[in-house]
């Protein structure tokens, strides 16, 4: 009876555990909704900056933009504080160490580092890392720690002489799975500027503005650089918690086997039981029937 008490014990564990699992799982599939729609509105706000790009670069043909070959890099590492969410982290770094090392060419000692996430930090302790943040878990903690990006983003561009910024972050990749991308927000692209400039105006009535267009077009690069940054934390995000329901529909699958391993066990020692306090009482009364024959 003691073994069938400890399955028995086992059973009840692991229900509490798949309990939690799908809790976790319905938390995920909420999340992953909310931040579809963020995604959305991000890549809205994103259009509209493009077509002021668009605005500058039909009425002035020049390009404010550094096209030298950079030999010194300002890395932005999206990673996650919290937990179940598979190789999530380890994707990401080894990712955006291979680009930096081997498609780039920058030494570690011109790399300098923005790591979001403690996971993510634990990856880079061999590296120069200006400023160690941890990930909001929620959209409405990203304003705080974009700000803080920001303010190290504009020391690297003004006292250290970095104008190459680059975001390593996974990003969703159809509706169950994500892939680790790059987005190189400074230097701007020429061909993108320049093929802003090639496009028609969606409408017939044709845009202007009365500021100096150097001004307009920086202005225009900082609300680039921003949004870039902020749809990079949303797609993150998105990526985070798209791995961790896959994570919590395999735990789940898994789980389910083993509360039907332990049942099947616990019915096969109950059944084991049975049949021998059965033998035990047949052959009790074969005893006794020879001892009244004797």
């Amino acid at each position: 009876m003691s073994s069938l008490e400890g399955i028995k014990t086992k059973i009840k564990t692991t229900k509490e555990l798949l309990a939690i699992v799908r809790t976790m799982k319905a938390l995920a599939a909420s999340s992953i909704r909310r931040y579809q729609i963020a995604y959305e509105s991000s890549k809205e706000y994103l259009e509209t900056i493009s077509m002021g790009f668009q605005i500058v670069i039909k009425n002035n043909h020049q390009h404010f933009i550094k096209t030298d070959e950079e030999k010194k890099i300002g890395a932005i590492i999206f990673g996650s504080d919290l937990g179940m969410c598979g190789k999530f982290n380890d994707q990401i770094s080894s990712f955006s160490k291979n680009f930096m090392n081997e498609e780039l060419k920058i030494s570690i000692d011109n790399q300098k580092l923005i790591t979001i996430g403690e996971h993510i930090t634990n990856n880079f302790l061999d590296r120069q890392i200006e400023k160690k943040l941890l990930f909001p878990i929620s959209l409405d903690g990203i304003e705080k720690i974009l700000s803080s990006v920001l303010i190290t983003v504009e020391d690297w561009m003004l006292n250290q002489n970095i104008h190459q910024i680059i975001l390593f972050y996974n990003k969703p990749h159809g509706e169950s799975s994500y892939v680790s991308s790059i987005n190189k927000i400074l230097p701007l692209n020429v061909k993108w500027l320049e093929d802003l400039g090639k496009t028609l105006w969606k409408s017939n009535n044709l845009p202007t503005f009365f500021v100096d267009s150097k001004e307009l077009f920086s202005d225009l690069i900082k609300e680039y650089i921003y949004i870039s940054l902020h749809q990079a934390f949303v797609e993150s995000l998105l990526s985070e918690n798209i791995s961790r329901l896959s994570a919590m529909r395999y735990a789940e699958n898994n789980i389910q086997e083993k509360i039907e391993e332990l049942n099947l066990s616990y019915n096969q020692l109950w059944q084991s039981s049975i049949t021998e306090e059965i033998l035990e009482i047949v052959e009790g009364y074969e005893s006794i029937e020879q001892n009244k024959e004797i």
